[in-house]
C-alpha cells in the first residue's frame, strides 16, 4: 500500500499479494483460502482500525500480515457454565458487542485451535475428527439423557406446538405462515430416524461439527412456544469436542421465542430460520451482533466459527408447509464454501426422508452457474477487460456483474464478468459465486429493481439476516460501494442486462471522500460502449436510471421486496397495542430507554437491529420521535 508504515517483523504488502497469488494459481483456491489466518489473526474491528492509517487496499492488510509472520499465541479457555432454567434473555446477552475482544479475538476460535504444528483441529492434511469423549463414532457422549425421554416427549408433543405456533402466528397478522405438516408416525419412530440423519449429517460434514436440532415446545404455564433442543437431538464430530458439547449445553439453557407476545427469550438465529423458512449461514458467528445471535459470547469461548441453519420439514412441499425442526450445524473453523457444504448437507438430509429449502438460493459455484449458462456462454470476453480498465483507471477493490436468471427475480455472480483490484477481495468474490440474491435485496437487488446508481457509503451499517453477503464485507474491512443497472455485450453484437457491484478504495470512508468516485463511475459508464449505464437521463420507461446519485442508508433498504414476510413489521409479531409492556423480540422499553442518547443509527446497531425496525419498535411503544434532540434541548 503507497505510504504505509511497517514495522521491522512485517512483511512488505506487495510481495504478500505476489507470492499468495501465484501460490493460489499453484494449488487452488481452496489451500489458498485455507492459508489465510482465521478470525483470531483476522480482526474486522482491528482491521478498520488500522485501514485508517493507511492508503488505498483493504483495512485489515496490516493484521494479515502480522498473522502470516507470526503464530498465534494459544489461550486459556474459558468455563461456560449451564443451567438447566433459563435466566431472562437480558442476563443472557454478552456484554461487549459484535464479538468481545480479548483472548478469543473477533473472527474465530483462539489460538488454542491451534496444535502444536500450528494446524488447525478437525479438518485439513493430518487433521481427524474425535470420536468424542463417549467413543462412539459420531462423538456422542453418554448423559443422565442417553434413552432420550425430554426428546421423546417433546417429539409426541410436536404436532400440538406447530398448531400452536401457526394459531399465535396469524392471530398476530402473520398471514403467510403455512400448513401444519402430517407427523402421524411413532415419537420414537421419528426420533430413532432423526438421529439417523444427525449421523449422516455429522459424518459428511467435513470440518470439525456440532450438529444439534431445535424442536417446537409449548410452555404449559404460560403457552408461549420456544425452540429447544436436546442431548438426544445432537452429535459431536471434532477435535474440540469437550467445548462443543459444553457450547451445545449452553445452548439447552437458551430458549428461542416463536410466541408474538412472550416477554422472555429472543428470537435469535434457530428463531429466525423457523418462522422466515429460510437458511441462514456465516462464515463467522463473531460477525453477529448480540441480538441477532444471543449465544454470541458463548460461541466465541467454545471455539465456534462458521454456522449453517436450515428449516427442515417432512414433505416435499416446502413453500406449503411450516417448519418442523431447525438444524443448526457449527464448525471449529470457517469455511469459505457454504453452498457446497450447504448441497451436501442438503443431500444427507433427503436420504432419510426429510426436506429443506432455498436449494435455488446457495449452492457450489458450479451449480449456480448451471442457472445462467446460457447467459454467460453468450457474453463477449471483452466485458471481463472492460471491468479491468475500470478497475486500473478508478482504483476499485473488486468489480462483479451480476446477471439475471430467466424469471428476473433472481441474481447470479457465477461465471459473470469480474474484476479484483485487489487479491485480498477473492473470499467475496467466492461467497458471491455461491449464492443468488432476490430482485429488490440488498443493494444489487435494489439497483436491478430501481435502476440507477445504488451507492452505499458504509455496508457495515447492513445486516446478514438482510443481506448474506454484510459478514464477508465485515471480515474483509469493506465500506463503501455502489451498484447499477448495466448492459453487457454479447458475442452477437447484442447487448443484455446486468447489474454491477463496485467497491470503492478502502481509504473511502465518508460519503464526501466517496462523491468524486461515484461521479467517476457515473461518467465511465455512459461514456463506456461495452459496459454501460442501462438507459439515460430522461428515459420514461427506466425511471431513475438518470438520475443523480446519492448516498443510501443500507439499514433502510427493503431485504426482501415483499417476497417474505417481515417479522419486525407493526402488526406482525408483536401482539397488543402501541405502549403495550409485552417486548417486540425481546427489545423491552427499558431497554430502548437506555440508548436515547444516542443517534438513531447508533442506537439500532447497538441493540443489533436495522433503522427502519428500531422506528416501528418506537412506535409499538407509542414513541413518535426518536427522542434524542428533545432530551439534549431538555439538557441544555
Amino acid at each position: 500500500m503507497p505510504g504505509a508504515t511497517k514495522n521491522a517483523t512485517a512483511v512488505d504488502a506487495g510481495s504478500i499479494r505476489e507470492d499468495m497469488w501465484n501460490f493460489g494459481d499453484e494449488v487452488g483456491l481452496d489451500e489458498f483460502l485455507s492459508n489465510i489466518p482465521d478470525g483470531d489473526g483476522v480482526s474486522a474491528l482491528e482491521g478498520v482500525e488500522k485501514g485508517k492509517k493507511d492508503g488505498n487496499g483493504l483495512g485489515n492488510w496490516h493484521v494479515l500480515d502480522e498473522a502470516l509472520g507470526a503464530d498465534i499465541q494459544s489461550s486459556a479457555p474459558v468455563e461456560v457454565p449451564g443451567k438447566k432454567k433459563s435466566p431472562p434473555s437480558s442476563d443472557l446477552r454478552p456484554e461487549t458487542p459484535m464479538g468481545a475482544q480479548g483472548d478469543s479475538g473477533f473472527g474465530g476460535s483462539p489460538g488454542a485451535d491451534r496444535d502444536s504444528n500450528g494446524s488447525h483441529g478437525g479438518s485439513g492434511p493430518g487433521a481427524s475428527k474425535s470420536a468424542g469423549s463417549g467413543g462412539s463414532g459420531s462423538g456422542y457422549v453418554g448423559s443422565a439423557d442417553d434413552r432420550g425421554e425430554a426428546a421423546l416427549d417433546g417429539l409426541a408433543k410436536l404436532s400440538t406446538a406447530l398448531e400452536m405456533v401457526r394459531s399465535q402466528q396469524i392471530g398476530a397478522g402473520n398471514a403467510h405462515m403455512g400448513e401444519v405438516p402430517d407427523i402421524s408416525m411413532d415419537a420414537g419412530v421419528l426420533l430413532t430416524r432423526l438421529q439417523k440423519m444427525l449421523e449422516s449429517v455429522s459424518q459428511c460434514v467435513q470440518l470439525g461439527s456440532l450438529v444439534q436440532m431445535f424442536v417446537p415446545k409449548v410452555d404449559n404455564s404460560s403457552g408461549a412456544v420456544t425452540l429447544v433442543t436436546h442431548r438426544a437431538l445432537a452429535r459431536v464430530s471434532s477435535m474440540h469436542d469437550k467445548k462443543f458439547w459444553q457450547y451445545h449445553k449452553v445452548s439447552e439453557s437458551f430458549f428461542f421465542s416463536l410466541s408474538p407476545s412472550s416477554s422472555e427469550g429472543l428470537l435469535g438465529l434457530p428463531g429466525r430460520c423457523f418462522l422466515y423458512g429460510r437458511t441462514e449461514w456465516t462464515t463467522s458467528v463473531c460477525c453477529y451482533r448480540p441480538m441477532e445471535y444471543p449465544r454470541l459470547q458463548c460461541a466465541i469461548e467454545c471455539q465456534v466459527n462458521s454456522t449453517l441453519v436450515v428449516p427442515l420439514f417432512i414433505s416435499n412441499s416446502v413453500s406449503e408447509e411450516i417448519p418442523f425442526a431447525v438444524m443448526e450445524i457449527v464448525m471449529d473453523r470457517q469455511t469459505m464454501l457454504p453452498g457446497t457444504l450447504f448441497e451436501t448437507v442438503a443431500a444427507a438430509i433427503r436420504s432419510h426422508g426429510f426436506y429443506t429449502c432455498d436449494t435455488s438460493s446457495l449452492g457450489s459455484p458450479a451449480t449456480m452457474r448451471k442457472v445462467v449458462a446460457d447467459t454467460v456462454d453468450s457474453l463477449c470476453e471483452s466485458n471481463s477487460q472492460a471491468l479491468a480498465h475500470m478497475c486500473r483507471s478508478l482504483g476499485m477493490l473488486l468489480a462483479q456483474c451480476w446477471l439475471p436468471d430467466s424469471t428476473g427475480e433472481f441474481l447470479i455472480a457465477s461465471g459473470a464478468p469480474f474484476c479484483m483490484g485487489d487479491v485480498m477481495t477473492l473470499p467475496y468474490r467466492q461467497l458471491s459465486e455461491q449464492i443468488t440474491l432476490r430482485r429488490g435485496q440488498g443493494p444489487v437487488g435494489r439497483a436491478m429493481e430501481k435502476g440507477g446508481i445504488v451507492w452505499v457509503d458504509d455496508v457495515q451499517n447492513g445486516s446478514q439476516v438482510e443481506w448474506p453477503l454484510h459478514h464477508a464485507t465485515a471480515l474483509l474491512g469493506l465500506h463503501g460501494m455502489c451498484a447499477c443497472r448495466v448492459l453487457v455485450q454479447k458475442k452477437d453484437g447484442e447487448k443484455t442486462e446486468a447489474v454491477l457491484e463496485l467497491y470503492f478504495p478502502g481509504n473511502l470512508k465518508t460519503p464526501e471522500q466517496q462523491q468524486p468516485c461515484v461521479d467517476a463511475i457515473w461518467n465511465h459508464l455512459h461514456g463506456s460502449s461495452t459496459v454501460s449505464m442501462y438507459g439515460s437521463a430522461g428515459d420514461s420507461e427506466n425511471p431513475g436510471a438518470g438520475g443523480q446519485p446519492i448516498p443510501t442508508d443500507i439499514s433502510n433498504l427493503d431485504p426482501f421486496c415483499g417476497s417474505l414476510p417481515d417479522i419486525n413489521a407493526p402488526n406482525f409479531g408483536v401482539a397488543g397495542r402501541a405502549g403495550d409492556a409485552k417486548p417486540p423480540w425481546g427489545i423491552t422499553l427499558e431497554m430502548l430507554q437506555k440508548h436515547f442518547s444516542k443517534h438513531l443509527k447508533e442506537a439500532a446497531k447497538d441493540l443489533g437491529v436495522g433503522s427502519t425496525t428500531l422506528k416501528r419498535i418506537c412506535r409499538h411503544f407509542g414513541i413518535s420521535r426518536w427522542p434524542r434532540r428533545s432530551l439534549k434541548s431538555k439538557q441544555g
